[in-house]
């Protein structure tokens, strides 16, 4: 309607339905993709990514963000927010802060066009293919080392 094509994607099938539901309430048409069953269509398709309270939910977000990356066009746009909440007490779910994604951000590729009210706002740049094996090594690295840790800090030993 406006010129643009839309796709939801979420990894649950009940709140896909419930957004379909309401597309089709206004007379809106989108795509909508299930992420437990099938993955976001990568080869740069997509100008634009929306991300909104997601990344501090997952155990390795720059995994996820690097898959994003793939489904963006280049100089296509990554726009997400990431809660600042760091207590385990009130916010259990919350496993990941802004301080482990936001400066790895850019070494995947991006660079950080602005920050207006908590969204943060990151555009797709060409990054060679070594580089991009580097950092992904070196982020496997990072979040083994930082669960062991936790572990360590727990109180867990090696093999409980």
């Amino acid at each position: 309607r406006n010129g643009f094509d839309v796709a939801l994607a979420d990894v649950s099938d009940i709140l896909l339905d419930y957004a379909r539901f309401r597309f089709q309430n206004r007379g809106l048409k989108a795509g909508f993709i299930c992420l437990a069953s099938s993955p976001l269509p990568d080869g740069g398709r997509f100008d634009l990514i929306f991300a909104n309270d997601v990344f501090e939910h997952l155990p390795a977000p720059l995994s996820e963000i690097r898959k994003l990356r793939s489904a963006l066009r280049d100089n296509g746009y990554l726009v997400f927010n990431i809660s600042q909440t760091d207590t385990e007490k009130t916010h259990p779910m919350h496993i990941t802060l802004p301080k482990d994604i936001l400066p790895y951000v850019q070494s995947l590729g991006f660079h950080r066009v602005c920050t207006r009210h908590g969204m943060h706002y990151f555009q797709k740049k060409t990054v060679p293919a070594i580089v991009r094996h580097i950092l992904k090594v070196s982020d496997i690295l990072f979040y083994h080392v930082k669960s062991r840790i936790k572990q360590i800090l727990r109180g867990e030993h090696a093999g409980s």
